[in-house]
């Protein structure tokens, strides 16, 4: 399988097809979808998932009742069995330059990419309410891939 559009990747690249910036579950998604379609991609993981609020994954098809952290390791190796790269570190800032690419800047190095996911995630801002940042993602259930 191979076109014109597809980038091999070779560690040390500048240049790679995507990056993804967020390492959680809809990033990981995006670099499985992305690399088993023979794009080089580097997907950037802060390390602060939503989904770390939870005990164990629910409702969730394929990962009901794992933990986090299993949840996150078996997408990891699955993107990773395809030729994704995980790093670890925050994206600082991204330039759309005049050819149509764009520069990221991450703390250690500037690549140029064809495209960008942003995959960030949001953040929970708990309203001031005595205890419950106690009860938070285990009684208080919520649902943190939406």
């Amino acid at each position: 399988m191979s076109s014109d559009s597809e980038t091999p990747f070779c560690e040390g690249s500048k240049f790679v097809d995507s990056v993804i910036v967020g390492g959680g579950i809809a990033g990981l998604s995006a670099a499985l979808f992305l690399a088993r379609a023979g794009r080089s991609t580097i997907v950037y993981d802060a390390g602060r998932s939503r989904i770390f609020a939870v005990e164990r994954v629910r409702e969730f098809v394929g990962f009901d009742g794992w933990t986090p952290d299993e949840m996150l390791t078996k997408a990891r190796e699955e993107v990773m069995r395809y030729g994704a790269q995980i790093r670890s570190g925050i994206v600082t800032k991204i330039e759309s330059r005049s050819d149509g690419l764009f520069d990221v800047f991450a703390l250690d190095v500037t690549i140029t990419a064809r495209s960008i996911v942003l995959a960030t995630g949001l953040i929970d801002e708990l309203p001031p309410l005595k205890g419950l940042g106690k009860v938070w993602g285990c009684d208080l259930q919520y649902m943190p891939m939406l």
